[in-house]
């Protein structure tokens, strides 16, 4: 009679009983991470959530959004797709979503912690965020133009104050002017509109000695927010 070796006998023990095999794979992902959300507008925001973990591989996600108190998917997506934007949105209105994983066996995670968002509500003027980041004697300046108006916009100026002594280097999606103290960004050819609920980013870098970052931003002659 043939031997078969002990060690072959085993490695074929271990391979049929492997939860990886088709079928056989019991084990739910892990719990995601709740979502949390960037870039509100009126009218859509970004959505994103941490990885799930499981035995084998996670291989999707349904993300839910609650609506009238219950939880519906409205997007199912892959492992590497964490980052959705949703659109569509009503003005001044709370959302709240919700992420379940899934690997190939089907099998599903509980549903993640919800996370959630008020959209901006509607405005007579566009709205603007400004963020310095500042590494003496340099900056970079970034301002965000948020159309929270029900129409498009139709051109925008952007204005600062910085002072004749501090020089500029690069400006994006905007082309600048100075005079003495005080600057402008005027808009580019290919975002002068902006649709409604929809946002655009513009700025510049540059460095002051002595060190005096810009300030004072407006937008067509109103207050930008920090």
């Amino acid at each position: 009679m043939k031997r078969i070796p002990i060690l072959s006998v085993l490695l074929s023990v271990a391979f049929l009983a492997s939860p990886a095999r088709a079928g056989t794979d019991t084990t739910p992902p892990s719990k995601p991470p709740a979502p949390t959300s960037s870039s509100v507008t009126t009218t859509m925001a970004n959505v994103s959530w941490g990885e799930a973990t499981d035995n084998v591989q996670v291989t999707g996600y349904h993300l839910q959004q609650l609506v009238g108190g219950s939880w519906t998917t409205i997007r199912t997506v892959a492992a590497h797709q964490r980052f959705q934007t949703v659109s569509g949105l009503t003005p001044g209105s709370a959302y709240s979503f919700a992420v379940i994983a899934f690997d190939a066996a089907g099998n599903t995670s509980v549903r993640s912690d919800p996370g959630g968002f008020t959209t901006l509500a509607l405005t007579a003027t566009p709205a603007c965020r400004v963020q310095v980041i500042t590494f003496s004697p340099g900056f970079q300046a970034t301002v965000t133009i948020v159309n929270t108006t029900s129409a498009a916009t139709n051109g925008w100026t952007i204005g600062f104050d910085l002072p004749a002594t501090a020089s500029t280097g690069g400006t994006f999606n905007g082309v600048m002017s100075r005079s003495g103290g005080s600057g402008t960004i005027t808009p580019a050819v290919y975002n002068a509109a902006i649709a409604p609920g929809v946002q655009s980013f513009v700025g510049f870098s540059g460095s002051a000695a002595p060190f005096t970052p810009p300030s004072g931003f407006t937008l067509n002659g109103l207050p930008c927010t920090g």
